[in-house]
């Protein structure tokens, strides 16, 4: 199992401090999963932030089953990238590539994009 990178908390408390700013009524129940993510993070509970990140992604909207893409497109990003990163910790390196992949899909920013294409590289190669 990797060591979690110091940097990556930052980025993690920087995604939860931006969808909880965003106020968005469809994304409550995101921040408080991306926020208990964060906290077994915290707690290097990897597989349980990882079961959070995907109840994340899989968030009901009006009891409908909808997927988060009915939201914001960026903090779907965000969530790939927590996403491959957990994974990449756990070693799960197939699971980890779909993951940067639809991250590089959904990335709105370069610095993102540009992030996700060095996981996809070092991960492939």
């Amino acid at each position: 199992m990797k060591k979690f990178p110091i940097r990556f908390l930052g980025l993690l408390a920087a995604l939860f401090l931006n969808t909880a700013i965003a106020g968005e009524t469809n994304n409550d129940d995101v921040n408080i999963l991306i926020n208990k993510s964060i906290m077994a993070i915290q707690n290097k509970d990897y597989e349980k932030a990882l079961s959070f990140i995907n109840q994340a992604k899989n968030v009901n909207y009006d009891n409908n089953n909808y997927r988060l893409t009915n939201s914001d497109d960026s903090t779907l990003a965000e969530i790939y990238q927590m996403e491959g990163q957990l994974l990449e910790i756990l070693g799960k390196k197939g699971e980890a590539i779909s993951a940067w992949y639809n991250c590089l899909n959904y990335a709105k920013t370069d610095a993102l994009k540009k992030e996700a294409e060095v996981h996809l590289k070092h991960l492939i190669d």
